[in-house]
């Protein structure tokens, strides 16, 4: 696989990334979050991904209980390429992949992500107020370091079941750890977006599935 390595000129202003709105609820056994973005592409972003080569949103959260004390961190990741001898862009978040015709419909699925997960219902106090903080981050992928990165992310969230999990997530959040200091914001990195504080057992709840999914399926020709 070919990666690119990105320019060091940085962003304008108006081309970083803007989360505008979270709306956070409950969906099954979890609390989940649907997400309004914009500003994600620059010009750089969609020449680098309609030249073949690939890039990747990464989306930060943090919880916070009603002290600002950090509850839970975590990032998902979201692969995108295009494929030019099939002339199509795949949207892979590593358990599941969407199929797009044009840049601007995979576009508008990540700037409309829905039902991301934040955290359990069981592994917090349903009776306690809390808020969560996000910021999002897209960028061409930049060698085996981030690779290697993106790919543990990944086979951590296929291994969810046992002591290996355990193990995973909190190496995980070791690694995340450093991509929280709001003091290294990278150009292309949004400002956080905090939520409205809110009581688990208080939010709405939404029977859907709540796997991280994207909105707006597949486009067309």
């Amino acid at each position: 696989m070919v990666f690119v390595t990105m320019l060091s000129v940085p962003l304008r202003a108006q081309d970083r990334p803007v989360i505008t709105r979270a709306d956070v609820y409950v969906s099954g056994p979890l609390i989940v979050t649907d997400l309004k973005c914009s500003g994600l592409f620059s010009e750089q972003i969609v020449n680098t991904v309609e030249s073949g080569l690939p890039a990747v949103v990464e989306l930060l959260y943090a919880l916070l209980n009603e002290k600002e004390k950090t509850v839970r961190k975590g990032m998902h990741s979201y692969h995108l390429q295009y494929d030019v001898w099939e002339d199509r862009y795949t949207l892979d978040r590593g358990d599941s992949t969407q199929v797009f015709y044009t840049f601007r419909d995979m576009g508008d699925a990540v700037e409309s992500l829905r039902h991301i997960t934040i955290v359990a219902l069981d592994d917090i106090d349903v009776n306690a107020r809390y808020l969560v903080e996000f910021s999002i981050t897209v960028h061409p992928l930049q060698g085996a370091e981030q690779e290697q990165m993106v790919g543990w992310v990944d086979d951590t969230v296929r291994r969810n079941e046992g002591d290996s999990w355990r193990e995973h997530v909190l190496n995980i959040n070791d690694l995340i750890h450093q991509f929280l200091k709001r003091d290294k914001i990278p150009s292309n990195q949004s400002k956080w977006f905090r939520a409205k504080p809110f009581q688990p057992k208080a939010l709405r709840h939404h029977m859907g599935s709540s796997s991280g999914a994207i909105s707006n399926g597949g486009g067309s020709r």
